[in-house]
């Protein structure tokens, strides 16, 4: 019986074997059986001939087939529109015909040869073709008349008038210095022209004519185009009842459908304005039933080659044991200075013999099938707590040996004058010494963890990345600063 399922059960002890601590042993033929799924495709194809109008400023565009009126546009594109529509049925048998022996996918090219672009375009009525109007302001003259000097350029000088209101000329007698005698000066808002430009165009006399853009031209355009609408189907036989199976099928397209099955065309249906592809499917389906750990689980193979998609969360299952009895442990064990959690270390070990669960929070265990998001948080969890109680345990040594560090310092600084020595810098020192000896012991405490947990697993496991991973001595090494920040802050007290 295991004989007809040799892939499917391959495929499953792969992952038993390579995931867990587990081998196939574990896992118990309860039965196999093959048999077919039998099902059909449609694959239909509806092409759209639509037109669609724009309008806009200038002229056409030079790829449009310039057309004389909008009369001529109208009829040019209802005809052209009418004839593509007469044709389709034609190019859709045409088609087929040509593609018997493939499965290309219809194209609007393949329906209709455009898009198709008709324009016509028309002057503007406010410019008369020209995109420029004549400027209001100054009446396309460019400058208006200086309303000072009235278009003399010179204005009389205001220095030299005497009493009478007349020019003379003369101030006091004396040649008036501001006109040199002229009785006029130059006018000081046109600079003696006469005119001021025009503010509006600018000096130009034109303005451009906003309704078409400065283009002088609008645009009618009706554009002949095609889509095609694709709609994929997968139609099971009303004697399948598996709906995992239906559900497996009908979300994989044609070209993934044939990797897995025997799909063999059959005679299209063209309609009016549509074609569908009809296929038959036939699906080798492998029911395997194995016994775990008391539990029964069903996997389907598909196609001669067994393919699982869907494992059914079994790693989740042959580990939740490790799991439960991990959890329990790390309720009991507490927090302490000194010692050693043996019975934490031998479950951490045992649980990290399976290599998954230093992967348990990758995305794609939990898509395929092989682990459950619930298992996944949970030995996240219970590894991160448990890897913090062990390292604590290791940690009651380096800390009263930072301590007695701190106090050797203080006295040093108490009774021997520093600063003649070092200065300023004795402070530095008093925090590179304890920092950098809390390192060396935090190195050591990981090697003896480590070791520790490589022992009880009886492999080699990177217990670094699962520190990293885990953030396992973040929190006691702001422990460590305690007793050098208390160490700073006496000695500036004293």
């Amino acid at each position: 019986m295991e004989k007809d399922c040799t892939n499917a059960l391959n495929q499953i002890s792969q992952k038993v074997e390579t995931l867990t601590r587990f081998d196939i042993e574990v896992l118990k033929v309860v039965s196999c059986r093959k048999r077919n799924s039998l099902g059909e495709v449609n694959w239909s194809f509806r092409p759209i001939i639509s037109i669609e109008k724009k309008s806009g400023k200038g002229k056409i565009p030079y790829t449009a087939i310039p057309k004389n009126d909008l009369e001529d546009l109208n009829s040019q594109t209802t005809k052209d529109y009418e004839k593509a529509l007469e044709d389709l049925p034609q190019k859709l048998i045409k088609w087929d015909e040509l593609n018997k022996t493939n499965d290309k996918e219809l194209t609007p090219h393949d329906c209709f040869k455009g898009p198709i672009t008709y324009g016509y375009h028309f002057q503007c009525r406010d410019c008369g073709g020209q995109g420029w109007n004549q400027c209001g302001n100054c009446r396309g003259k460019g400058s208006n008349t200086c309303d000072k000097c009235n278009t003399k350029g010179y204005i009389q000088c205001s220095k030299c008038i005497n009493i009478w209101g007349n020019n003379t000329g003369k101030i006091k007698g004396e040649t008036c210095p501001t006109c040199q005698g002229r009785k006029t000066i130059t006018c000081n808002k046109c600079q003696g022209q006469g005119n001021l430009r025009c503010k509006r165009c600018n000096g130009s006399g034109t303005i451009s004519c906003r309704s078409c853009g400065n283009t002088g031209f609008f645009h009618e355009l009706m554009i002949l185009t095609c889509v095609v609408n694709t709609v994929y189907k997968y139609i099971p036989n009303p004697k399948e009842k598996n709906k995992q199976i239906i559900q497996e099928l009908n979300r994989r397209n044609l070209k993934d459908l044939q990797k897995i099955s025997k799909v063999h065309r059959i005679e299209s249906k063209i309609h009016n304005k549509s074609i569908t592809r009809n296929y038959n499917s036939n699906c080798s389906i492998t029911e395997l039933i194995i016994k775990i750990l008391d539990k029964k689980l069903i996997f389907i193979g598909y196609g001669e080659n067994e393919i699982i998609f869907n494992y059914n969360n079994i790693v989740s299952i042959l580990l939740e044991a490790d799991l439960i009895v991990l959890e329990r442990t790390l309720n009991l064990s507490k927090y302490k200075l000194w010692g050693t959690l043996i019975e934490l270390s031998d479950n951490v070990g045992r649980v990290l013999e399976s290599e998954i669960n230093t992967m348990a929070t990758k995305s794609s265990l939990i898509q395929d099938g092989i682990i459950n998001k619930n298992y996944a948080d949970r030995i996240k969890t219970a590894l991160s707590k448990s890897l913090k109680k062990i390292i604590f345990c290791k940690l009651g040594t380096p800390l009263l040996t930072l301590c007695l560090l701190c106090l050797f310092i203080f006295a040093i600084d108490y009774f021997v004058d520093i600063n003649l020595i070092l200065g300023m810098w004795k402070y530095t020192l008093y925090i590179l010494i304890p920092t950098f000896t809390w390192f060396l012991f935090e190195a050591n405490v990981r090697k003896k963890v480590s070791n520790e947990i490589n022992e009880s697993s009886c492999k080699d496991i990177d217990v670094t990345y699962l520190f990293k991973r885990y953030n396992t001595m973040s929190n006691y090494r702001i422990i460590a600063l305690i007793p050098i920040v208390m160490l700073l802050v006496i000695i500036l007290l004293l």
